[in-house]
This record gives structure tokens, C-alpha cells and sequence, in this order.
């Protein structure tokens, strides 16, 4: 999927698909992702990872996966060895 065709996407998502909630739009890195997100989910079956240095970044996507209704799960530095 090219970037450009992702972001030409994003003009024909559905009704119940609202970017505002997050702003993702104030960011374009957050945006590009976001669009990907919701073609992958509307597309394939496939599992995505993303990985940040951050913890807030990390809060940020879950909040993202959640309001999406993206199942999703959290492996950080609080993650039990055992989970």
C-alpha cells in the first residue's frame, strides 16, 4: 500500500471511522499511521507491532487501538515475565 493511496483512503472511511476523537491530524506521522491501521484492520487479518522508546507514546497508541476498537496488547517494562 502506497503512502499516497493510504492517504486517498482516508477520504472514503466510514461514517462510524472519526479521526477527531485522538486529533490525529495534528500529527502527520500520526495520521499516516492511523490511516494504515484502519486498512490493514478493513483488509487483511494480519498483526501489526509497534514499538516505541516512550511510555507516553505507547499510552498514546493503546488510547488509539481502543477508540478504533483495534484489539491490541501491551508489552512494557511493567509486563509480568510470566504474562
Amino acid at each position: 500500500l502506497e503512502i499516497q493511496d493510504a492517504f486517498k483512503a482516508y477520504e472514503r472511511f466510514s461514517d462510524d471511522f472519526d479521526p477527531e476523537g485522538l486529533h490525529t491530524e495534528l500529527s502527520g506521522k500520526v495520521t499516516c499511521l492511523d490511516v494504515l491501521l484502519h486498512q490493514i484492520m478493513l483488509k487483511t487479518s494480519d498483526k501489526v507491532v509497534l514499538v516505541s522508546n516512550y511510555k507516553e507514546t505507547l499510552d498514546y497508541l493503546g488510547n488509539l487501538c481502543r477508540e478504533r476498537g483495534y484489539e491490541y496488547i501491551r508489552l512494557d517494562g511493567r509486563t509480568k515475565a510470566g504474562e
